[in-house]
């Protein structure tokens, strides 16, 4: 009897043991809540917008109307570099302004819960702007760090601060809220 009660001790002991290990192997494939966003190798893909009624010290009050599509990819965990094309519509009083240009950036996603993150990325590059006849250049270097609801698997939209700095022809600063919308995979 004593036998007995010693393998149905270990066959009840061996039968908890087997799914804690699956339970703890899987815990280590599995990303933990929230971190679905900003996975190594992961690629995402959005636009920053806004729209503002505002002024920029470049010139007078105006209604800015700016787009930056952009692809990021994550070198690690949260740590994403990438790339953007610059568009840009300014509408004033006297002559519209409009920009076209490329920039690199690099952002660090912070993760606030499990469907809420802080994506602050810095970028620089060049844009060519145009108001009515007359034309530049110019270096370009932004902030923005939006926040992030990742309402459903693979897709977020945010808004957060942005401020812009233009330096060369039409330099100046630009202080905005702006939106984002986006995906990835």
């Amino acid at each position: 009897m004593h036998r007995a009660l010693g393998w149905t001790g270990w066959t009840v002991m061996v039968g908890l043991m087997v799914p804690s290990v699956a339970v703890a192997q899987r815990a280590e494939t599995t990303p933990a809540a929230g971190s679905g966003f900003g996975a190594a190798g992961q690629i995402a893909i959005s636009s920053d917008a806004s729209a503002s009624i505002g002024y920029s010290t470049a010139g007078s009050d105006a209604f800015f109307i700016n787009l930056n599509p952009s692809v990021d990819y994550f070198l690690q965990q949260n740590l994403s570099i990438g790339a953007a094309v610059l568009l840009s519509r300014s509408f004033n009083e006297g002559p519209d302004l409009t920009s076209l240009g490329l920039s690199v950036r690099m952002g660090y996603n912070h993760a606030l819960g499990e469907q809420v993150s802080l994506w602050p990325r810095l970028s620089v590059g060049i844009q060519h702007s145009s108001i009515g006849s007359a034309s530049g250049t110019a270096f370009v270097a932004d902030a923005f760090a939006p926040v992030l609801l990742h309402l459903v698997p693979h897709f977020f939209i945010g808004a957060g601060p942005r401020v812009s700095f233009v330096a060369g022809d039409g330099s100046g600063v630009s202080i905005s809220i702006d939106t984002t919308l986006g995906g990835y995979f």
